[in-house]
């Protein structure tokens, strides 16, 4: 239908569509959509009120069998199949699939960074168009990593403490075991102290290859050359991440699937074997599944995911044999909410968090 002479409509410069909307009479406003009101001359504004949406998952998972997925590449960008739509879950064992066959990966927090639009859609989510790029398992030298690891705990409610091991480099901490050792064969108790330029933010791991950057910056540049800036970018990353102390850190136990292996029964290796506990546990259940990527300096793009299980200490005082050559040096009990300010790893908070909340139920 026409539109009368003096009424004009301004164009949406952003058009959205939600799942609810109400008109009002603004005046003047930054909404959508603009609608004019026939032989008023004023104009009508519909503001859209979105319904909430749930917080998106890191990452999500899919299965297109081998072929359709080949198809479904155009360009840079991952595109739903022809006919239906891309649906991706949250949990890698919920996505449909035939036994033993891959998931693929996606991470999905960056690719809403750069574009990628993900509405809900029943028990998962829907996506027109995927970069490539954050289609890990579409990306060259991905590997695929399962770990389980586990929370000790003792006592319940608010006075319930967790076992957190602390940890070094397993250099430095084979050898202060060997200091140790050698203390008390000589009936000394002095243990030597660390150098002098070791400091809350000290990594020992890539302290020479820090001094090599340091000297490198120095040096006076050829005419014309550019300094590239990747390398030292991620050096910093790397030692604003979870970074080694003087007395190092502390973390919770974990360890890669043994061939055959479940979760659960990972998870209780790995306590018994980095804390040296050899004492009765009960399995309290699943708190989480955590998983992340990095890359490893040859290259490959691991994407890890980590099980971890609540587990009851049934021993009021238990001894524990740390495993110095894993880079433990000692096992520590920590009430739960300091435990929770103290663990070195942001996404192990969450899981401290939950088993506090269990504990306190």
């Amino acid at each position: 239908m026409a539109l009368p002479p003096r009424v004009r409509v301004v164009p949406p410069q952003r058009p959205r569509f939600c799942a609810g909307a109400r008109p009002r009479d603004l005046g003047g406003s930054s909404v959508a959509d603009r609608i004019a009101e026939a032989g008023l001359g004023a104009l009508l504004y519909l503001e859209h009120v979105a319904e909430p949406v749930p917080e998106l998952p890191s990452f999500l998972f899919f299965y297109l069998p081998h072929d359709e997925l080949e198809r479904s590449k155009q360009g840079e960008l991952l595109r739903a199949p022809v006919g239906r739509e891309l649906l991706l879950y949250a949990d890698d064992e919920a996505v449909p699939r035939p036994p033993r066959a891959p998931v693929q990966v996606v991470d999905a927090a960056r690719a809403v960074r750069h574009g990628a639009r993900f509405a809900r859609r029943g028990e998962g989510w829907v996506c027109e168009a995927i970069p490539l790029r954050y289609v890990l398992s579409a990306r060259r030298a991905y590997v695929r990593e399962v770990s389980a690891g586990g929370v000790l705990v003792r006592g319940c409610g608010p006075a319930a403490e967790f076992a957190l091991m602390r940890t070094l480099p397993r250099k430095e901490a084979v050898a202060r075991r060997s200091a140790r050792l050698a203390s008390q064969a000589d009936g000394s108790d002095e243990i030597p102290a660390p150098a002098d330029d070791a400091s809350e933010f000290s990594d020992p791991r890539t302290g020479d290859r820090r001094q090599r950057e340091r000297r490198r910056r120095s040096e006076p540049r050829p005419p014309g050359e550019e300094r590239r800036r990747g390398r030292s970018r991620r050096l910093r990353r790397r030692r604003r991440s979870a970074r080694w102390g003087p007395e190092g850190r502390l973390e919770l136990p974990k360890g890669k699937l043994e061939p055959g292996e479940s979760a659960e029964e990972a998870a209780v290796r790995e306590v018994r074997e980095e804390l040296g506990f050899d004492g009765a546990l009960a399995v309290r259940g699943l708190l989480s599944k955590n998983h992340y990527s990095f890359r490893t300096p040859d290259g490959r793009l691991i994407f890890k995911t980590v099980h971890y299980f609540l587990l009851a200490c049934e021993e009021e005082d238990p001894s524990f044999a740390p495993r110095a050559e894993e880079g433990v040096v000692g096992v520590e009990w920590w009430s739960g909410e300091r435990a929770i300010q103290q663990v070195a790893f942001p996404n192990l908070k969450p899981v401290l968090e939950k088993a506090w909340g269990l504990l306190q139920g």
